[in-house]
């Protein structure tokens, strides 16, 4: 367009200077079959001016004409937008009725998104109605197919969080062959999985886990222990129980409480032996160590007869060195399930005179009870070192 404008103005400055220069008034003669119009160089000029400028007139008049469909597309398109945005606010607000009209029924469907549907979906999840909330996402997957994933997580959450785990086992199980190694989809698997208690789908779930880094360690290791939990109530051999415990990655079996959970195990199946000899191969490891000593207390709370592990304590901490509570505590377990109750009594006071530990002052005043000192017994619960 600037290129025809400064050929035209080259034009016209020539045509308005030429004759001056020559010194003629010059004229300008059209011929048009059997007519001629004749008139001065200046008049054509201004003629021609004139009929560009109408010319101009015309084409931005036909442009506006042929336009409006477009403009009135863009003008859609701005009010869908603010609309989507109004729907975005009232759902922070909770005005959730507000914000599916505002996201999805004042908004045409040529100018809805992807962004609008999902928007409308939490709305609808959030007011109850789990049913439009998936009619919506579907509508999502159907306008974008690439968003497929994000909408069958939040299809996900919204079913675990309404407690539909069959329907959202469906979800997931239909996604799983396209999506089964994304990092998303495997923590959706797990919480399910958690929810749903099944201890198989946990156990083989942790290596890919671990390896994506879905979870922090910490949330690894509290779902190896409730999926090993769950397992071992299902096991009623020692072998499977070892087998099981095998199965664990290297770091997760040296922790003292999967050790307590997998003696604990032992300890229920009548295998006494292999409890102790787990434990004791727990505490050779970590001699003197926080973990040694979160073990100790594991032994404590186990409360079984494991003269391997007994052995074990004092040979490291013998009777001339300052002993730690814990392995106080767990000293005392094990002499009070041997039934020597006489010994963990003496134990259990020695560690009640150097502070407050009313898990200890509960099995203290239970064997008091059981040697009929009831005196001494009540004297401990109203001193409050003895609740639960």
């Amino acid at each position: 367009m600037l290129r025809l404008v400064l050929i035209l103005a080259v034009m016209i400055v020539a045509m308005a200077f030429a004759p001056a220069f020559v010194g003629e008034q010059g004229f300008v003669s059209i011929g048009i079959g059997s007519y001629v119009i004749e008139t001065s160089v200046y008049t054509a000029l201004i003629i021609i001016f004139l009929f560009y400028i109408l010319l101009f007139i015309l084409e931005r008049l036909l442009r506006g004409i042929f336009g409006i469909p477009g403009a009135l597309r863009r003008w859609r398109a701005r009010r869908a937008q603010k609309s989507i945005q109004q729907g975005a606010v009232d759902l922070l607000e909770g005005r959730y009725g507000q914000a599916d009209r505002n996201l999805v029924s004042r908004v045409s469907e040529e100018n809805r998104s992807v962004v609008s549907y999902i928007l409308a979906a939490q709305s609808a999840a959030r007011e109850g109605n789990t049913v439009q909330a998936r009619k919506y996402l579907k509508s999502a997957v159907e306008l974008n197919p690439d968003a497929e994933l994000a909408c069958g997580m939040m299809e996900s959450d919204i079913l675990l969080d309404k407690g539909l785990w069959e329907d959202c086992g469906r979800v997931l199980g239909s996604l799983e062959g396209r999506y089964g190694s994304e990092p998303v989809f495997l923590l959706r698997k797990s919480v399910l999985a958690e929810k749903l208690n099944d201890a198989g789908t946990m156990l083989n779930l942790l290596p890919v886990l671990r390896s994506k880094k879905v979870f922090p360690e910490q949330k690894l290791h509290e779902i190896t222990i409730l999926a090993s939990g769950l397992s071992l109530e299902t096991i009623g051999e020692e072998k499977k129980v070892w087998s099981l415990m095998k199965s664990l990655p290297r770091a997760e079996r040296s922790e003292p409480d999967v050790i307590a959970l997998f003696a604990g195990r032992f300890v229920k199946l009548g295998c006494l032996e292999q409890a102790d000899s787990l434990i004791v191969g727990g505490l050779k490891k970590e001699k003197g160590s926080e973990r040694y000593l979160k073990l100790a207390e594991e032994v404590f709370r186990l409360r079984a007869a494991l003269p391997g592990t007994l052995k074990r304590l004092r040979k490291d901490f013998p009777e001339s060195e300052s002993v730690p509570a814990e392995v106080l505590k767990a000293e005392g377990a094990i002499l009070e399930a041997s039934g020597e109750r006489d010994d963990a009594r003496v134990i259990y006071e020695r560690i009640l005179k150097n502070g407050q530990d009313h898990a200890v002052g509960l099995r203290l005043a239970a064997i008091l009870e059981n040697q009929r000192l009831f005196e001494k017994a009540v004297t401990l619960y109203r001193s409050g070192q003895a609740k639960s």
